[in-house]
């Protein structure tokens, strides 16, 4: 659920810092939200360019500590 409500937060202009303790767990939570994205760009729901905003908006950390530093340009 953590990675949809980061979409979510993302699409609309949002800059969000996903933590986990595993990287893995981020690697997977990024891949899925890339690929959802992508999918709504196939549906005609979002252009390619918004999905790729989105997705930079989001920013991964395993580090609790390192969350509340991290610049989201």
């Amino acid at each position: 659920m953590g990675h949809s409500l980061a979409q979510v937060f993302a699409q609309s202009g949002y800059k969000v810092r996903l933590n986990d303790v595993q990287e893995e767990i981020l690697s997977k939570a990024k891949g899925l939200i890339a690929a959802n994205l992508q999918t709504l760009v196939e549906l005609g729901f979002l252009e390619q360019k918004d999905a790729a905003a989105a997705l930079s908006r989001i920013l991964t950390t395993p580090r609790i500590e390192e969350a509340g530093r991290m610049r989201i340009s």
